[in-house]
């Protein structure tokens, strides 16, 4: 007989199957900070083909181990369906779970807690779960704390290593935060919501996981009542040991625009032409600096000083956001290309041309005088993600180019491109798309808004 599939030996056939299973090129965490806006990668679909190759025979389905299952959860009925129909061996493959369920009136607390919980206890290998909405978001569950619920004398999630609580209620953040990493002990990755409890919620993941052990902290902070320096400082006695930190301040609008944390403006050096001074003129605000008097526009280097020296104490910090805007100068150019219109005269066109050269060069400079200091004060700092306004548009508030500065030693580049590496991605973030929420999904992929009501 001519050798087929199944004369391979199993390791042929783990690998083929490691290949066909699309969780497995999918990160961990899977989710974004709460600036990107990007679809969820927890899609029931990645399992499909691993399912199909699983499904052929006898010897695929006793060498393909049933693992790396997404669930999607937008309706309490499919919950429960799961918990009393899914198969043991089904569960325990479960890796990534979203919850998008909203609260429903009538609904006891406690029940509902306690059918959460055995469900989460059934799930073994549970790596990440994202929270959009729970059905625990009563009054009396914010009241106590999460305090009035049964507890567990076991971490009912014993392996999730990612858990986002991507709740537009803050007190959710706080609760949930709290009563989830509470039944946890490997947690790495976490997304959250800053509230006035930020530090309880920090201090419950500090006991409950080795410090040593949480690796990425994504926080959204809101204008006027985040203090983006305070929460350094909660962020640092608390997770000393993190390795990327990203912090994104939003309005509360609709939808919330993203704002910048630090808004960093340079003045020249008096020593060196080619240099700049920075410092900081405004934290976790938004201003027109089109409209600012030049006496707004003084720079406070000690301000910037203290920032950089408070970063320094994150000793394995490798990547840092904390929404630094560089304005390059006070005013805005684009480059202007001549019309058919003859609107400009060539020396119009020639001096706007030089003020969009100079304003680039200058945003470089900038750029680069962050970048080296930032280097120099966090020596483990292998990335810092900076801003600048898209002034190709009169709302530029709302449109943002993210720059992400690497470190680098790679002997092809020249002396003067080592030390950073530039990317831009996306060119632009409107409005929309940072703040606007994505419609919830099914586990089946349909949109909540065409599904038939919650039973």
């Amino acid at each position: 007989m001519p050798p087929g599939l199944l004369s391979l030996s199993d390791d042929i056939l783990h690998r083929i199957g490691y290949y066909l299973h699309q969780d497995n090129f999918i990160p961990l965490p899977s989710f974004h900070p709460h600036y990107a806006n990007y679809a969820s990668d927890i899609d029931p679909e990645v399992i499909a083909d691993y399912l199909a190759l699983r499904s052929t025979c006898s010897r695929m389905r006793s060498v393909l181990e049933l693992k790396g299952i997404h669930v999607r959860l937008a309706k309490w009925s499919k919950l429960i369906k799961w918990i009393t129909d899914g198969p043991d061996t089904v569960k325990r493959g479960v890796r990534r779970m979203s919850i998008n369920i909203s609260p429903k009136s009538g609904q006891s607390l406690i029940p509902t807690w306690l059918t959460l919980a055995g469900f989460f206890e059934s799930l073994f290998s549970l790596d990440e779960l994202v929270i959009i909405n729970t059905p625990l978001c009563r009054p009396r569950f914010h009241a106590s704390s999460g305090s009035c619920l049964p507890n567990y004398p076991h971490p009912i999630l014993s392996n999730l290593t990612s858990l986002a609580v991507d709740t537009n209620c803050q007190a959710c953040a706080k609760d949930l935060s709290v009563l989830i990493t509470k039944y946890t002990s490997k947690l790495r990755h976490i997304k959250t919501i800053d509230s006035p409890n930020l530090p309880v919620i920090l201090q419950a993941i500090s006991t409950t996981s080795s410090l040593a052990s949480v690796r990425t902290l994504y926080i959204k902070l809101f204008e006027g009542t985040s203090k983006v320096d305070e929460v350094l400082k909660v962020v640092y006695e608390n997770l000393p040991q993190v390795t990327d930190l990203r912090l994104s301040m939003h309005n509360e609008g609709e939808p919330p625009v993203f704002l910048p944390c630090y808004v960093v403006n340079n003045f020249p050096s008096a020593v060196d032409a080619n240099s700049v001074t920075l410092g900081i003129i405004s934290m976790g605000e938004a201003i027109d600096i089109a409209d600012l008097p030049p006496e707004a526009l003084q720079r406070d280097v000690d301000q910037l000083s203290n920032l950089l020296a408070l970063l320094s104490r994150f000793e394995d910090l490798r990547f840092l956001d904390c929404g630094i805007l560089v304005l390059a100068g006070n005013g805005h150019w684009e480059k202007t290309f001549p019309t058919t219109t003859r609107s400009q005269t060539k020396r119009q066109l020639i001096d706007t041309l030089k003020k969009w050269d100079s304003h680039s060069d200058l945003s470089e400079m900038c750029r680069d005088k962050i970048k080296d200091t930032a280097f120099k004060h966090i020596p483990r700092l292998e990335g810092i993600a900076m801003w600048e306004i898209d002034s190709s548009d009169p709302g530029y508030w709302n449109y943002w180019n993210h720059y992400t500065i690497y470190r680098h030693s790679a002997a092809a580049l020249t002396a003067s491109e080592k030390g950073c590496s530039y990317f831009v991605y996306p060119n632009m973030w409107t409005a929309s798309y940072i703040g606007q929420r994505p419609v919830g999904e099914t586990e089946d992929g349909e949109t909540s808004e065409n599904s038939e009501d919650e039973e």
